[in-house]
């Protein structure tokens, strides 16, 4: 679990991420966060894990950027090449 703390606020959390991965699929979820939020998957090349996903993929110099859309807690991708 991935604990993002708030600007100004010791010892609290603003937001959690949890990733796994099974084979070529790796899932995101992601607890209080209010609005669009972002994955990198570094030095992956990568698509949304099904074709009713809401998030984006864009590939960068560091690797396959999702974008997920405010109010979604799980989003999936499947890694291409690996």
């Amino acid at each position: 679990m991935t604990r993002i703390p708030p600007p100004s606020a010791r010892g609290r959390t603003a937001a959690a991420f949890r990733t796994t991965r099974d084979g070529d699929t790796v899932t995101v979820e992601a607890e209080g966060v209010p609005g669009l939020w972002q994955v990198l998957l570094v030095g992956a090349q990568a698509e949304p894990g099904d074709s009713g996903s809401p998030a984006s993929a864009e590939r960068t110099a560091l690797g396959a950027l999702l974008a997920v859309p405010a109010g979604t807690a799980q989003v999936t991708a499947l890694l291409i090449g690996s």
